[in-house]
């Protein structure tokens, strides 16, 4: 080998080395970035950037719950358990309410009792009113043939007051019969009025009752919470259970330090559990909140947020009351982190450039314009950088770039290394035997055209 193949070989491995030591400088600074990164990711969130936004899942949520004070007398379901509307779900039974409607009842047959005498008694008067109407009415004409009888001195006067007391007494008792009459038609009115509305409530609350049987509203499944057998329950306290219906979705607080819009219809990614899903914003509601307790977060200040509304795409994929974070998406599938985007966004604009200095290049050699092609192959670098990448994918490295493009050279132009060329020869040496056949390799060169 001979001397200037020793110091080009010499030259290569002192390329390696300091590719090494920037490879570990590299590392180091890399290193440095992410823990700075880190530091001011945990501190302040980036929230002002990117989005991340906490919330939790949820559906709608209906409550099973009696309307009425009571004690549970049997529970008929369990946490998780899949009901369908009009299912059964409790018994829950109310002393109160039980007595109410024995008192109704008692009222009820109380009023029908009053009606039914009220009624006989009217049917007696009914009887008897036409009875007493003839008694006075002959009454009268007797008293009135026993005045022309006195009249004519026939008749004493005893008698003819006996006959007066007689007739007041028949018309007393048919005015007082006629009076009665109508006294009773209103008061029977009056109780079947009564009774109507006794019947009416009572029917009422027997049927919201229900013998204390709460049935489901809609189709769903049950909470995480269910009362227990013998448990108490008050107005306005905690009911039977929740039945959660339709699709899970996402309530998150959009912090009020992210300066972004945020648009409906934007795909943002839901992460929870170690793993990601795809979402999107249904609705952005117009409403602000402070964070629950348990989303706030213990270096920060007490957080208000703007709620978002957030559709799964897969729908029931996480479970109800999942705590979650919403982060921005890079690309149509969040999935795809923000390296790996930012990676394929990189090769694509590389792509990009690499194809518009091909062309440039190529133009420049049409033209034969040395010194635009000279400034074009300073973009020769991107080279180095992509065979780097390449070799940390464990695919290729700069040497095998060297050695192809050998290769190529004493493949495609053999009258300039002559036939003694291999093409596992090195550099140096290719170079020394191309000068040493007869000239062939300046003679190449040297007769170019010069512009």
């Amino acid at each position: 080998m001979t001397d200037q193949a020793i110091r080009a070989s010499e030259e290569l491995r002192a390329s390696r080395v300091s590719w090494k030591r920037l490879r570990r400088l590299g590392f180091y600074c890399g290193l440095l970035v992410c823990a700075i990164g880190g530091a001011v990711f945990y501190m302040d969130g980036l929230s002002g950037i990117l989005l991340r936004a906490d919330g939790y899942v949820s559906r709608e949520r209906v409550a099973v719950a009696p309307a009425f004070e009571g004690r549970i007398a049997q529970v008929l379901v369990r946490p998780g358990d899949h009901v369908e509307k009009g299912q059964k779900i409790a018994v829950v039974k109310s002393v109160a309410i039980s007595r109410t409607l024995a008192d109704l009842a008692a009222e009820k047959a109380r009023l029908m009792s009053k009606i039914a005498q009220l009624q006989a008694r009217s049917q007696v008067i009914v009887n008897t009113l036409p009875l007493a109407n003839s008694s006075a009415a002959q009454t009268a004409t007797y008293l009135n043939e026993l005045n022309q009888a006195h009249a004519n001195g026939l008749a004493l006067n005893k008698s003819l007051q006996a006959m007066t007391s007689a007739s007041l007494s028949a018309s007393e008792h048919v005015a007082s019969l006629q009076a009665e009459q109508a006294a009773l038609s209103i008061e029977l009115d009056a109780n079947r009025l009564a009774l109507a509305q006794a019947a009416s409530a009572y029917s009422d609350l027997s049927a919201n009752y229900a013998d204390g049987a709460l049935y489901a509203s809609v189709s769903g499944d049950i909470g995480a919470s269910v009362a227990s057998a013998g448990q108490a329950l008050s107005t306005g306290g905690g009911g039977i259970a929740d039945i959660y219906t339709g699709e899970s979705f996402v309530l998150a607080y959009v912090p009020d330090s992210y300066f972004l819009n945020i648009l409906e219809g934007q795909t943002v990614g839901v992460f929870a559990r170690n793993e990601i899903v795809n979402g999107r914003i249904d609705r952005i509601l117009p409403l602000t909140e402070t964070l629950p307790n348990d989303l706030q977060a213990p270096n920060r200040m007490l957080e208000r947020g703007r709620l978002v509304r957030i559709a799964l795409k897969e729908p029931n994929q996480l479970p109800v009351d999942q705590r979650v974070q919403v982060t921005t998406c890079f690309q149509n599938d969040c999935h795809v982190g923000v390296l790996h985007a930012a990676v394929t966004q990189t090769r694509t604009v590389l792509a990009t450039w690499v194809e518009s200095k091909v062309k440039q290049v190529a133009d420049a050699i049409a033209r034969w314009n040395l010194s635009e092609l000279r400034q074009e192959f300073g973009h020769l670098p991107e080279v180095v950088h992509h065979s780097r990448v390449a070799e940390e994918a464990s695919r290729f490295s700069f040497a095998n770039v060297i050695e192809a493009i050998t290769r190529k050279m004493v493949r495609h132009h053999p009258q300039a290394f002559g036939s003694k060329a291999e093409p596992s020869m090195t550099p140096p040496e290719l170079v020394q035997l191309g000068e040493s056949t007869d000239g062939a390799l300046a003679t190449s060169v040297g007769s170019m055209p010069t512009k």
